[in-house]
């Protein structure tokens, strides 16, 4: 199965624990979202240097690969073409995607991270780009200087304006996935929910199932 039909089945986008890794290792907490059903895995790690998050990098792409889970890279289109991962996943501030797009080989995939209307509506007609997330939805702590949350309501609004796979992100969590689900959005984002667990693989486990379950409701 190629990357693209894989992010489109994709429902439960997971992360590195960056801040929240408390002397833990980084690859044996992947390795517990995957073995709880993850579907996309994002290195974002914003502490250490670029030597080691290469490093870190191709490890996980060496992991993702045996598990068959999507692999993206936050930020650095660098590291996400020197690693060979899946794709990279580009912020408002970042490079342009034009120019990702030049740097990464064609099978590589782009997201974008959208924080409000105009910028949701301004990249559903962009071919270089594969999937838009939109948040934060709900007040979060994962980021420094998190962009304003935007609300279940306002999200409804948005996302009638869908072209792209849409990726929920910023406060989710177990209990309020059927809100956020019942939006219109096709994949969910979990950070600290995850990796703040004492059972990261139970978590996992638990969120993925409510996820199916509300998703086959929904069809």
């Amino acid at each position: 199965m190629n990357i693209r039909k894989r992010l489109e089945q994709a429902r439960l986008y997971t992360f590195t624990p960056d801040k929240y890794a408390n002397d833990r290792d980084i690859l044996q907490i992947v390795k517990q979202e995957i073995a709880g059903g993850a579907d996309i895995i994002q290195l974002r790690e914003k502490n250490i240097s670029d030597r080691e998050k290469l490093q870190l990098a191709i490890a996980l792409r060496k992991l993702t690969n045996i598990s068959k889970v999507l692999f993206i890279v936050n930020d650095d289109v660098d590291i996400a073409f020197l690693s060979n991962a899946d794709g990279v996943h580009l912020g408002q501030d970042d490079i342009p995607v034009s120019y990702a797009r030049k740097i990464l080989k064609k099978e590589q995939i782009i997201g974008i991270s959208t924080h409000n209307m105009e910028q949701f509506k301004s990249v559903q007609n962009d071919n270089n780009i594969d999937y838009v997330a939109i948040g934060p939805i709900f007040p979060t702590s994962t980021k420094d200087n998190p962009a304003p949350f935007i609300g279940i309501e306002k999200v409804n609004e948005i996302i009638k304006f869908k072209n792209k796979k849409v990726v929920g992100i910023g406060g989710i969590n177990y209990e309020n996935l059927d809100k956020v689900i019942s939006t219109g959005i096709d994949c969910v984002a979990i950070v600290s929910d995850i990796v703040k667990a004492k059972d990261i693989t139970s978590k996992t486990l638990a969120i993925k199932k409510k996820i199916v379950s509300i998703y086959s409701q929904l069809t």
